[in-house]
């Protein structure tokens, strides 16, 4: 089958009605998954856009020739004005053949203490936190972004009164997790000169050019489609890998480890990932990894443990067959989890290839670059 980069449980209302409606299975869920996917594919056909070239708005960003960023605008007092400018602005400055998932919203700390939610935000801009802090804010999360988009965006805001500015977030952080939650989320894709958004009206293999979002696209040569709400909800909004992850509900987590697994019970396992004996002497010796981030074995499992626990994973595929070389049936799925560490002062950001073996109920690491 076709990986599927990343698949979203969180608030799904396709997936939670699929569940609980049709009383399914685990192992009916999962084909019923691999189904909506194939549908997707199927609506991208009319577009001549490939799946295959979502995979980089999908994943996470490496923090090194491509950036996770953030655009910060105070809307406090005009908040239209603010609004318009950005929607007159922002399309023009994106380069024309570029890929990015484009995350939209306004900071939303109204369950906690705002003062604590913007001092992040203030920390993450580079800023200290000045007496006009009380303010509403609207934010844009690119990832796949270059140095100079970023510096082209950034360059030509900075001289609005209303700008805040900008700050990388690929790696890590309490601000990252907080807005990743309940602030941002995907409100287009930008595939070079075709952006695609959620259409609620669309059937499920078909494709609209119905614009839902802030931006006029159009007005600037892009061509726009509507893809089902459901389906891009699913497949295409982008899921920000954080230390909070994607869990927030017994539904959703559910939901996710029923996909991964075919086991209505089974959660992946943690605390018994395995990495044979070959591998990590390749990975400690060879390429002198754990040298490098200064890590433990033991060390380096808890952060597979969590990337489980979070169910950050992305790139998920499905094998089945048997290998003439080892004589053995295999029955897996395998996945990426992005791992992160901080080397001195610079971070450096892993990919770790891992497989699930749905017989022996296994976690095998499988490679890490």
């Amino acid at each position: 089958m076709t990986a599927i980069y990343s698949i979203e449980a969180r608030d799904s209302f396709l997936l939670k009605t699929i569940h609980e409606y049709f009383d399914l299975t685990a192992n009916e869920l999962q084909n019923e998954i691999i189904a909506e996917h194939k549908a997707l594919i199927q609506a991208l056909s009319a577009t001549n856009v490939k799946y295959n070239e979502f995979r980089c708005v999908l994943t996470p960003s490496n923090g090194k020739e491509r950036f996770e960023q953030l655009f910060v605008f105070r809307l406090t007092p005009n908040d239209n004005e603010v609004y318009e400018d950005v929607q007159k602005n922002i399309v023009k400055l994106l380069d024309l053949d570029s890929k990015h998932n484009i995350l939209m919203g306004d900071l939303i700390a109204f369950y906690s203490n705002p003062y604590s939610v913007i001092s992040l935000m203030y920390d993450a801009l580079g800023k200290k936190i000045d007496e006009n802090w009380a303010a509403d804010y609207f934010l844009i999360y690119i990832n796949n972004i270059s140095r100079a988009s970023i510096d082209k965006i950034d360059n030509f805001f900075k001289n609005k009164y209303y700008y805040m500015g900008t700050c990388d977030l690929s790696f890590d952080s309490k601000f990252k997790s907080f807005i990743s939650n309940v602030s941002v989320a995907t409100t287009y894709v930008k595939i070079g000169k075709k952006v695609f958004n959620a259409d609620p009206d669309i059937e499920l293999t078909k494709c609209s050019n119905v614009n839902n979002g802030l931006l006029n696209w159009e007005k600037h040569g892009y061509q726009v489609f509507g893809i089902n709400q459901d389906l891009f909800d699913v497949f295409l909004r982008y899921k920000i890998d954080t230390t909070i992850g994607t869990i927030a509900s017994d539904d959703d987590r559910r939901i996710n480890s029923m996909f991964i697994t075919s086991d209505e019970t089974e959660q992946l396992p943690i605390n018994t990932i395995r990495i044979d004996k070959a591998k990590y002497s390749y990975l400690e010796t060879e390429k002198q990894i754990f040298n490098r981030i200064g890590i433990s074995k033991e060390d380096f499992i808890k952060k597979i443990n969590q990337k489980i626990i979070n169910q950050s994973w992305y790139n998920i595929e499905f094998k089945n067959g048997y290998n003439n070389k080892t004589k053995q049936t295999y029955n897996v799925v395998t996945f990426n989890i992005f791992l992160e560490f901080k080397n001195r002062q610079y971070y450096e950001k892993y990919v770790l290839a891992l497989a699930y073996n749905l017989d022996t109920k296994q976690v095998l690491v499988t490679t890490m670059y």
